[in-house]
């Protein structure tokens, strides 16, 4: 929990000014919510390395880029010498690369991790916002 409140302590602090950005207690608890479900889903895996894949999962979309790169430069400080687990997203990366294809469409990697996003997102968020 310290690591937690650190974390947001310096995203307020030091990442830039953007409305979308959210430190509240709700943006915690969606956190935490997603931690319990990669607690329940592989009850071997160190606590820190769920923490930070659920901060990770969480925060990441909604960075724009420089903050991005500050965000998991705090991460790598706050979790030294851990890495997240990736996790096997094969069948959705086929589903969506059918997508693409079937519409005629050129396979795009960004557009490809905003659909990753999204779905992590929709997992744990009643709703969510697409703008832009």
């Amino acid at each position: 929990s310290k690591k937690t409140i650190t974390l947001y302590t310096l995203m307020q602090q030091q990442l830039s000014k953007q409305n979308h950005y959210d430190y509240s207690l709700r943006n915690l608890k969606a956190v935490l919510t997603m931690a319990g479900t990669l607690k329940r889903q592989d009850v071997t895996l160190d606590e820190n390395v769920i923490l930070m894949s659920a901060l990770q999962n969480m925060n990441q979309p909604k960075f724009i880029k420089s903050d991005l790169q500050l965000f998991n430069l705090l991460l790598t400080d706050l979790f030294p010498g851990l890495e997240t687990q990736k996790n096997d997203k094969g069948n959705l990366l086929s589903a969506i690369n059918l997508c693409f294809e079937r519409k005629g469409l050129e396979q795009n990697q960004f557009l490809t991790e905003k659909i990753l996003q999204l779905h992590d997102s929709q997992a744990t968020r009643h709703c969510n916002m697409l703008v832009g």
